[in-house]
Order: C-alpha cells, then sequence, then structure tokens
C-alpha cells in the first residue's frame, strides 16, 4: 500500500527472494493471484528481493500466458511498487521504475483499452512521474488526469479507480484543477464500496480497504481534520492486513 505521507508527500516515500515454478498456462488466473499477493506481502515487508522476484515471473506470466490475461498490468503494477518503496532512498530508480510503469501500461492499455483499473494506474505513474520531469510537469499532470477520467467513465463505481483518482486529485496543486474536498469525497465513497463489496462476497482485494482509510487519515490530517484523522487511522488499524482474501478473487 501507499506509504504514510499523502501526495505529492507520497514521493517521500519498501529477505529473502522467492523462487517458485511457473504453474501451467491452465493455471494462469491462480499464479497470478498468487504472485499479486507476493508483490503486496513483499512491498508491505520490504522484502526488495521478493518484490523484484515476483514482477520477473509476472511478466513471464504475461509472456507465456493467452492473450486477455492480466498479468502484464499486475507486473506494472509491481514496479509502481517499487517506485513508492525506492523514492525516500534513490530518486533515480524510483525514477526510471516509473518510466518502465508508464512504457509497461501504455502498452497493454492500448491492447486493453476497456481496461479501467489499468488506466488509473497509468494516471498514478503519471502523475507521481511528475515530481521527476519538472520541465514536463504539465504535460505529465495532463496526461494523468485524461488517463484517470477515461478510468473513471469506464468505471464510475470501480473503488480502486475512485481511489487512485482521489489521490491524484488531492496532489493536484488547485490552479491545476486539484481538489481536495473532491479527493477526500472520492475515497470516502471507495472505503464504502470496498466495504460493501467484502460484506456481500465480491472479489474485490480486501487490503485495499485497509489503504483507503490510511490515506484518508493522512488527508484528514493534512486538513486540518484531526478527530477525522484518528478515527481513520483506528479503522485502518482494526482491519486485517492479511492479503489472503485475494486468493480467493478472479482476475480475470
Amino acid at each position: 500500500m501507499i506509504r504514510r505521507q499523502p501526495w505529492p508527500a507520497l514521493l517521500g516515500l519498501l529477505a529473502a527472494s522467492l523462487v517458485v515454478a511457473l504453474p501451467a498456462r491452465a493455471n494462469d488466473s491462480r499464479a497470478i493471484i498468487g504472485l499479486v499477493d507476493r508483490v503486496e506481502t513483499a512491498y508491505h515487508g520490504g522484502d526488495a528481493a521478493g518484490l523484484a522476484d515476483a514482477r520477473r515471473q509476472l511478466l513471464q506470466l504475461a509472456t507465456d500466458s493467452p492473450a486477455g490475461t492480466r498479468a502484464g498490468y499486475y507486473a506494472a503494477h509491481a514496479r509502481f511498487r517499487q517506485a513508492l518503496g525506492s523514492s525516500a532512498t534513490d530518486e533515480a530508480a524510483a525514477k526510471s521504475y516509473l518510466d518502465d510503469c508508464i512504457t509497461e501500461l501504455t502498452g497493454y492499455v492500448a491492447a486493453n483499452p476497456g481496461d479501467a483499473e489499468a488506466r488509473a494506474l497509468l494516471g498514478s505513474c503519471y502523475g507521481m512521474s511528475t515530481t521527476h520531469y519538472p520541465l514536463g510537469l504539465m504535460a505529465r499532470g495532463m496526461e494523468a488526469r485524461k488517463q484517470l477520467n477515461i478510468a473513471r467513465d469506464l468505471a464510475p463505481a470501480n473503488p480502486w479507480v475512485l481511489m487512485q483518482d482521489g489521490l491524484v486529485d488531492f496532489a493536484t496543486p488547485r490552479m491545476f484543477g486539484g481538489n481536495r474536498t473532491a479527493a477526500i469525497a472520492k475515497l470516502e465513497r471507495a472505503a464504502r464500496l470496498f466495504a460493501d463489496a467484502e460484506a456481500s462476497g465480491s472479489s474485490l482485494a480486501g487490503w485495499a480497504l485497509v489503504e483507503t482509510w490510511q490515506q484518508l487519515g493522512l488527508m484528514y490530517a493534512a486538513t486540518g481534520q484531526a478527530d477525522a484523522a484518528a478515527d481513520a487511522n483506528e479503522r485502518a488499524a482494526s482491519l486485517p492486513r492479511s492479503t489472503a482474501r485475494l486468493r480467493q478473487a478472479s482476475l480475470q
């Protein structure tokens, strides 16, 4: 999940390598679920080697699998996690990881234009990259907003899209169209949708609900809402942090 700072301070932002043979093609979906689980576990555990290994396997699965698998999207997601994890200690690496993420997602979105979550992540990567490309800040910021607008149009009730949209909205200066009040409202709605989805047995990842409340706590604190921040942090701390429920998800 995103570290303990909201965007753009988010950019101030993670031991063993995991080596597992790839399953047969018939089990691609199960393999993706397991690898995404490893990406999140490694990211939160500060296991850079494990995160890199999970990404390598996702890339291999994307190459070997039939068209339609989301392994390529999740490989880019792993790259994004690597960028978040290295941004505080290795700016050059973070920049390189974001460049990779943008390149890979651009290709993925060209082949899968209706994947709202991939477009939302592409928008986040562009938004985060503005720190590393000050001369391209406006162009990259506009591309971030473009991709998030498309993602929202494709899936207005997708909580992952809402969360990404809100994070970028919060980080964007008001003079460039940012709106902190709207950003908080988007994450509040995302939290409700994640909770409703879990209660109804949806395959949405449970870890995202924790991340949403963590980010709301940071946003409330940044806007002077101390009581709301404390409540959000308490909610985040009370939720299971395991990504085990992700193993039950259908990623097709």
